[in-house]
């Protein structure tokens, strides 16, 4: 004779009323809002950089390949806090030296560097986002942290284009 037992699978309120749980939610929301704007505010606005479009468009193709590669190895090596720090710091030089001096520069090239050094930090914390999602939330919460963390990003990566 067998006796069946009851398996009780908490629901997605278990989780959400521990607090590390949900600063974590809360952190990686940002992260992913953060990371989804950025990357498709660049992507919308690069036919509209200095030079070819066609070359641009490479350009921050082959940057996106790029991140995505090495993204992954400096999240192995470092860890999820490391590599966002520095990943969303490279972004925001980038951005603030476009704006400081990249708009101004008798260069194209200077321009681009700066434009393909975001692009670069940007893909590259959208990929950890999603690698690092897994190893951030208990199993049973998982898919739905990444369900409530996607919602929030594309519901904000709809107003990129109106930015850009």
């Amino acid at each position: 004779m067998q006796s069946e037992v009851e398996v009780i699978i908490p629901g997605a309120m278990h989780f959400l009323r521990q607090p590390e749980i949900l600063l974590n939610l809360v952190v990686v929301t940002f992260a992913w809002v953060t990371s989804s704007f950025g990357y498709y505010l660049i992507n919308f606005q690069v036919n509209d950089f200095p030079g070819n479009a066609t070359t641009n468009n490479i350009a921050f193709g082959c940057t996106g390949l790029i991140a995505t590669g090495t993204s992954g190895w400096l999240y192995l090596k470092v860890g999820m806090k490391v590599s966002f720090f520095f990943l969303f710091l490279s972004s925001a030089i980038g951005g603030f030296l476009i704006l400081v001096w990249g708009y101004n520069s008798d260069s194209d090239m200077v321009f681009s560097a700066l434009v393909l050094l975001s692009a670069f930090g940007v893909a590259s914390t959208f990929n950890i986002v999603y690698s690092s999602h897994a190893a951030t939330f208990p199993t049973l919460f998982s898919g739905t942290a990444m369900g409530i963390c996607n919602f929030a990003a594309r519901v904000a990566t709809i107003f990129a284009p109106t930015v850009a």
